[in-house]
């Protein structure tokens, strides 16, 4: 182990991600006997600058594992392991650099999806059992964070669409995402009568027109973006950007969801 962390701090790209390929396959098989040394584990937390995305989630993989093992329960003390990861993620959330935001977007999406696993309880024992209400507090913190800031948004709303594809979560996390997310009928949507617009839409002079509108007179609603490209307003232009990412997200949720 000792010489693999040594690898994992090389800075060689290869050395690196193998010597990460290895320790995943260990705390994947051998979580437990790893626990006793799990401190000097810690220590890859200090290369986290140095490395790229994929040997990142590596990384977050690494460490979720030897929580799930030692416990992530945190609110009845849990593990050295989760606190300290979570400290980490927690501070390179609330970092207004995008460098260590995007670490920690990735890297608090990453304990969610394991702490918030729906086949967790087959998985692990009841005194391994993580709190979903830690993966909610994690996931809400993350989603404040990034609120009023369009770079974190954008990636935080693709990580959790892909996030949701590929994991089966619990329903509390499904639930609260789409809550969050139902926000984009206010921002983005118009209703429609017979499949036509309403009223007519005027904004700077500027007359709205209905486009490929696929479902014909059984439309209910339409996506409204002409308020928000007719004006110079940051935030409206923040909304556009934030728009096909969140789209996205919703649309996988509701997938979910039926």
């Amino acid at each position: 182990v000792g010489s693999l962390i040594t690898h994992i701090g090389s800075g060689v790209s290869y050395e690196v991600s193998s010597a990460l390929d290895i320790m995943i396959s260990l705390t994947s098989n051998n979580s437990e006997e790893l626990i006793p040394i799990a401190s000097h584990i810690t220590g890859i937390l200090d290369y986290l600058e140095s490395f790229h995305e994929d040997n990142l989630r590596k990384v977050y993989e690494i460490f979720c594992q030897l929580a799930l093992a030692a416990g992530f329960n945190t609110s009845s003390g849990g593990s050295s392991v989760a606190n300290e990861l979570l400290m980490v993620v927690r501070k390179q959330v609330s970092n207004p650099d995008m460098k260590y935001k995007r670490m920690g977007i990735i890297g608090a999406l990453r304990i969610v999806s394991a702490i918030a696993d729906a086949n967790a309880a087959v998985n692990y024992s009841s005194s391994q059992q993580p709190n979903c209400e830690e993966a909610l507090g994690l996931l809400n913190m993350t989603v404040n964070s990034c609120k009023f800031v369009t770079l974190p948004l954008i990636l935080l709303y693709d990580e959790l669409s892909a996030l949701f594809e590929s994991n089966v979560l619990h329903s509390a996390i499904i639930e609260w995402v789409g809550e969050h997310v139902a926000e984009f009928d206010t921002l983005f949507l118009a209703d429609l009568e017979d499949g036509q617009l309403s009223e007519k839409y005027l904004c700077e002079s500027i007359e709205g027109e209905l486009w490929m509108n696929l479902d014909g007179n059984i439309s209910p609603v339409c996506v409204n973006i002409l308020p928000l490209v007719s004006t110079s307003q940051q935030r409206s232009q923040a909304c556009l950007q934030i728009l096909p990412s969140q789209f996205l997200l919703l649309t996988t949720v509701s997938a979910i969801a039926l």
